[in-house]
């Protein structure tokens, strides 16, 4: 009954975040989504419960593993609808109209720059000769062969992705049309990813990251901001329709469908591919944390100072996430966890696990909240910039945001140990405080000129000009 309640409540506040708050929404998919695949798994779990871990080879489920977790979700959403409520969107400035010159030289030249490397990513790909996808070669496969070009498109897509969807946005939030250039390059790059085999996580990822400087539009009209949309051709006006978008949905929804079934029937030919997808998507997702929570009503509680080692000073692998490394040793024992690890395999879920591991029930709940604030801030800063047309700022937002996702994807918390990842962070405060004042300066030009033109028009109707 738990289980149920629970679901049903967070399930609501979801469609409430959605319908009252589309800018947080639009934003934080990536985060969303994931959370409610969780969610989703959980319910099975609890509710279809004991079942069979083909990854931890034990039973697990059947108890009541959701509510936490769902309040841990839920508050996750208030801050969200918190951080983007109509005042505080409000306070937000978007370029004036002067703005727009200096933009159509830039847009020309990133779309020459991204429309070519795009190009030498389907030139490598057809100077090889066999197109993964048509010849059942595993995208994995695929990456230890492929160019310098390849690997750069899979481990940063989420700012290529970030970076399109800002000049797609631009030049609507000035008052003129979306610039559909850098969503081609965007449905090419994505085309790109389908062909060398890959199946969901690339599609997901970099579709979510396109999206967030698009929350910049509803955040505009929330607050009434947003310019007048031009005339569009039929084509353009088809597309940005919700029977466009409805559509397009479909259709992409259809591909990645068939991309899967391809991946699990052809490409590596599952025994029995319906009882893999079942464990990949209602069990693996959210096992860990039921073997935690069964842990946690059973009393069993790990010493700070062991955890501690295992994620920060003695992980078996100090390169990778080792949370997830942690929770499989604690699981399935340090050999067998080795072993998976040495063969490149890493399971799914970490997060909010390892916050009670390490702190135990009651010091955990402060931890999450804790790492709510700069997770949600950081988003409403990306956001904010692409609404004011801080370029540099909202990129390195993205790239300091991307750590704390990888806390809510896979518990990830060696992040933070890592000065490269303070280094982003310098650079984001860099850019900041060289960016923030330009939209204000500019806004003000505007304002100006704006005013010499209402009283030239003035003083004409009296008769004086």
């Amino acid at each position: 009954m738990l289980t149920v309640i629970s679901a049903s409540l967070v399930t609501y506040q979801l469609g409430w975040l959605i319908k009252k708050r589309p800018t947080a929404a639009l934003a934080a998919a990536f985060l969303l989504f994931s959370l409610f695949m969780r969610t989703a798994a959980l319910i099975y779990l609890d509710l279809a419960g004991p079942v069979y871990s083909t990854q931890l080879e034990r039973i697990i489920g059947g108890g009541s593993a959701l509510p936490v977790f769902a309040a841990i979700v839920a508050a996750f959403m208030a801050s969200l609808s918190f951080a983007f409520r109509p005042a505080a969107l409000g306070r937000w400035r978007p370029p004036a109209d002067d703005a727009r010159v200096r933009g159509g030289d830039a847009s020309t030249v990133a779309f020459v720059l991204f429309g070519f490397a795009i190009l030498l990513l389907y030139g490598d790909l057809l100077r090889r000769q066999q197109i993964p996808l048509l010849a059942g070669i595993d995208r994995l496969q695929y990456t230890a062969v492929a160019g310098v070009l390849h690997v750069v498109s899979l481990e940063f897509g989420f700012l290529i992705a970030a970076a399109l969807g800002y000049l797609f946005v631009r030049p609507r939030i000035r008052g003129r049309e979306f610039d559909f250039r850098f969503l081609g390059l965007s449905l090419a790059l994505l085309l790109y990813f389908a062909l060398t085999g890959h199946r969901f996580s690339a599609f997901y990822s970099f579709t979510s990251f396109f999206v967030v400087p698009l929350a910049a539009i509803p955040a505009m009209a929330a607050v009434g901001k947003l310019p007048p949309a031009p005339r569009r051709s039929p084509f353009k006006a088809f597309a940005s329709s919700p029977r466009g978008l409805t559509a397009g949905a479909f259709v992409a929804a259809a591909g990645l469908a068939w991309l899967i079934s391809n991946s699990v029937t052809r490409v590596r030919a599952y025994e029995d591919p319906v009882a893999f997808l079942k464990q990949r998507i209602l069990v693996q997702p959210s096992e860990f944390w039921c073997v935690t929570w069964e842990e946690i009503v059973s009393g069993v509680r790990y010493s700070f100072g062991d955890v501690w080692n295992r994620l920060f000073v003695d992980p078996i692998d100090p390169n990778r996430n080792t949370s997830i490394q942690w929770l499989m040793e604690k699981t399935l024992g340090y050999e067998r966890a080795s072993e998976l690890l040495a063969n490149g395999t890493q399971f799914a879920g970490g997060y909010p696990e390892v916050f009670f591991d390490l702190l135990g029930p009651w010091f955990a709940p402060i931890a999450i909240a804790a790492f709510l604030v700069p997770t949600v801030l950081l988003l409403r800063l990306v956001v904010r910039a692409s609404v004011e047309g801080r370029a540099f700022t909202m990129l390195a937002g993205v790239y300091v945001y991307y750590g704390f996702t990888l806390l809510y994807i896979g518990g990830m918390l060696n992040f933070l140990s890592s000065w490269t990842y303070w280094a982003k962070v310098s650079v984001l405060v860099l850019v900041y405080v060289a960016e923030r004042r330009q939209p204000a300066v500019e806004a003000s030009k505007g304002t100006h000129d704006r005013s010499g033109v209402a009283g030239a028009r003035a003083l004409s109707g009296g008769g004086i000009i």
